[in-house]
């Protein structure tokens, strides 16, 4: 997957018995920083060597994500937040020994959502970690921590991976997707994780397909055919779906106009005002028909 220095970084610092108390994994949504964090914490449980066997009983346990001395911390479902009590009973269990293993990994996806207060509370164990324990968090946005706790971590940037490698992974990753399909999705998005995700069938491969046919529409200023495509999503429930969309249907866009694909710069500076006004409509709870039928007339004038 290109990641071959970060695991080399990573192999050196279990090798030397110099790996820190706690790590912050950071790049771009999709570009595999939650496949890492697993990954080392596999590496450092596994019971037959420096790598992630995948074989033993702890790399299976770890894989089925059903480890005992691997522990998550996600957040609340409908905010995504980490709030202090999420913190506070990882201080806990911080102090209790492995179950299984000889260390116990925490890792705290998407650290960007930890609140002020959990941070801070966080902090106090950054400062006394147990010997036997290991901080893994991943971020996309590392901005939103406190400079004192990253003062406390030691940063793994994960890199984009190059466009070659990214198609393969695609090919043998993506089921039943024409190599159109990958060229684009890999073209579109800047990561493997988000050009699967639309790969995948389901409503984000179907949303997909209608962002290409939009932009394709939007190419020939085919006004009437993009209205009935936005009309499809026509009550208040289907409101985050034309969002979705939209924000697809934007990102094809840019691509196209990158890579001369029929939208020129003049073109392009239409659609992005056509679909941020009509993203700001659906904040204000103006109908999706409406925001729909504003996108087609500015984005095919």
């Amino acid at each position: 997957m290109g990641l071959s220095s970060v695991y080399e970084r990573m192999e050196g610092l279990i090798k030397s018995d110099r790996l820190p108390h706690a790590l912050l994994i950071t790049g771009e949504k999709g570009v595999g920083k939650r496949t890492l964090a697993l990954h080392l914490a596999m590496a450092l449980l596994c019971r037959e060597g420096l790598y992630p066997c995948f074989g033993c009983v702890s790399c299976k346990k770890a894989a089925g994500f059903n480890h005992p001395d691997i522990i998550y911390a996600r957040g609340n479902e409908k905010t995504s937040k980490i709030g202090v009590d999420e913190i506070r009973r990882i201080r806990r269990d911080c102090f209790r020994i492995p179950q299984e293993s000889r260390k116990k990994v925490f890792i705290i996806e998407e650290a960007k959502n930890l609140t002020t207060e959990a941070q801070n509370a966080f902090l106090k164990i950054l400062e006394e970690p147990p010997l036997d324990t290991v901080f893994i968090l991943t971020c996309s946005k590392k901005e939103a921590l406190l400079d004192t706790v990253i003062s406390r971590v030691t940063e793994i940037n994960v890199p984009f991976v190059r466009e070659e490698i990214k198609i393969k992974a695609l090919k043998i990753l993506s089921d039943g997707s024409s190599d159109e399909e990958i060229s684009l999705a890999s073209g579109v998005f800047s990561t493997v994780g988000r050009s699967l995700d639309v790969l995948k069938s389901g409503a984000a491969r179907e949303n997909f397909k209608k962002s290409l046919q939009a932009a394709e529409l939007i190419k020939n200023k085919d006004r009437y055919r993009l209205l009935c495509l936005f009309s499809q999503y026509n009550s208040a429930k289907e409101k985050e779906s034309l969002k979705e969309l939209m924000d697809l249907t934007l990102s094809v866009c840019l691509y196209c106009c990158k890579n001369d694909k029929g939208i020129t710069a003049s073109h392009m500076e239409k659609i992005n005002r056509a679909f941020f006004r009509s993203l700001v409509l659906l904040e204000n709870n103006v109908s999706p028909l409406a925001a729909g039928a504003f996108a087609a007339e500015l984005c095919c004038l």
